[in-house]
């Protein structure tokens, strides 16, 4: 979830995924081709993809109720700058609304345990909706629990195994923002070169969705050759240890795809330390801190935000909801979300903010401000 995979991602989070993605799964109603593909090498990006497709199509409503409501958000909490960039959004946005009374935050330190147990005694107080950043998949019984008690259940940034145990998602696809990078760097390539993958945790099923995705990409050119593969579990000090090595071994790289832009920062950085020639990028999860490099190093790239600040529309979703609207049930962070659409390096100036450090996560849904009292201050 990278959010995606928050996407950032903490790695309670993306453990979300594992489950969600099994073929029985994919989709409501799910062919056996499906189940097959997503019992193969690589499939698992196929099963993500038809589940997606479905939900989207799916539209739900019937949860209408008389304001003032009370909202509850469970979230890893501000553990680190994306889960606190998560959290400002969310208060930022709900406080827009003056139909809401109260917005509790609760926080889950990303564990799973403690987020299960508050969430099934929340359901017992009959909040007007729930937005939550699940930790887990073991908290999928307390969430079906809140829908049988007619309390909308929104999903943020990550995914539960079961299409029951959810109304509704605000997510990043995956798979096709994976796709598009691959398809960039074989673009700048002219479809011959040599590829460094940086992962994220190979144990991760949203590591294993993105490289899954982009390799199908790369084995479509047989100019492309896949150099190295390197697991930073989202880490900029890992990634730079593991791009130092791999450069020692003399291999030439034309070309990084990142699945996080932590790993892509340590890349930068080992490769600044070599005094090696900067190769073409392809990132998700676009820190603050990789524009400044990739400004400062004139570096040609592909960036695919999966952005924290996707807690304010999964704010917006849950007010749709008790408005009495029926939105669709997978809403894709790009189209709901300003300035989350990818981009490439010649607009990389208009996503950079100076004023803000490099551990902040573009784009701002509010006024600088809102971020610079909660410590993204350069």
């Amino acid at each position: 979830m990278h959010v995606r995979r928050l996407v950032i991602l903490v790695a309670g989070v993306v453990v979300a995924l594992a489950t969600a993605l099994s073929a029985s799964q994919a989709a409501p109603n799910a062919s056996t081709s499906t189940a097959q593909k997503a019992s193969s090498p690589g499939g698992v990006a196929a099963a993500f993809e038809a589940q997606v497709k479905a939900l989207a199509k799916q539209q739900i409503g019937g949860f209408a109720k008389k304001p003032p409501w009370n909202i509850d958000l469970f979230w890893q909490g501000p553990i680190n700058g994306c889960g606190t960039v998560f959290g400002v959004a969310a208060k930022y946005e709900a406080s827009k609304y003056h139909q809401i009374a109260s917005f509790k935050e609760i926080s889950n330190q990303g564990d799973v345990t403690t987020e299960t147990t508050q969430l099934e005694n929340a359901v017992h107080t009959n909040p007007s909706a729930i937005v939550i950043q699940p930790a887990g998949v073991g908290l999928s019984g307390a969430a079906i629990a809140a829908i049988a008690k007619h309390i909308p259940v929104v999903l943020c940034a990550e995914n539960l195994p079961t299409n029951n145990t959810f109304t509704a998602m605000v997510n990043a696809n995956d798979v096709t923002i994976a796709s598009h990078m691959a398809q960039y760097l074989v673009s700048q390539l002219k479809g011959k070169g040599n590829v460094l993958v940086l992962g994220g945790n190979p144990t991760f099923q949203s590591t294993q969705i993105f490289q899954s995705a982009g390799l199908d990409v790369f084995k479509k050119h047989p100019g492309i050759q896949i150099v190295g593969t390197e697991y930073a579990n989202y880490d900029i000090a890992t990634g730079k240890q593991k791009v130092l090595a791999f450069l020692a071994r003399g291999k030439k790289v034309d070309a990084v795809f990142s699945d996080g832009s932590e790993a892509a920062v340590g890349a930068i950085e080992a490769l600044a330390q070599e005094h090696a020639t900067m190769p073409v990028f392809a990132v998700d999860n676009v820190l603050n801190g990789f524009l400044r490099l990739a400004i400062q190093y004139k570096i040609n790239f592909y960036g695919a935000p999966l952005a924290p600040a996707m807690a304010a529309p999964c704010v917006d979703t849950a007010v749709k909801l008790l408005e009495g609207k029926k939105v669709s049930r997978f809403i894709d962070q790009a189209t709901v979300l300003p300035g989350a659409a990818a981009y490439t390096s010649s607009a990389a100036k208009s996503h950079y903010l100076p004023k803000m450090n490099d551990n902040f996560i573009p784009p701002a849904i509010g006024p600088l401000s809102v971020y610079l009292r909660a410590g993204f201050g350069a």
